[in-house]
């Protein structure tokens, strides 16, 4: 197994703010079942604020990320 972090915020890449973006109900947690629900995925976490965006998992060895 191995862990993915993917990251963003303002001072690396500039983008809107996420948590316009993500507002809507359940926005993060349709992110995250998306994740969770990939065959090479074995657990997932997302982490949003108004500035930053970071995604963790956890994947089968050979997996591309």
């Amino acid at each position: 197994m191995t862990l993915v972090m993917v990251g963003a915020n303002p001072r690396r890449a500039p983008f809107l703010p996420l948590s316009a973006s993500l507002a809507g109900e359940g926005a993060l947690g349709a992110v995250l079942t998306a994740l969770a629900g990939h065959r090479s995925v074995a657990e997932a976490l997302v982490l949003a604020t108004g500035e930053r965006f970071e995604v963790y998992a956890v994947v089968e060895d050979g997996v591309d990320s």
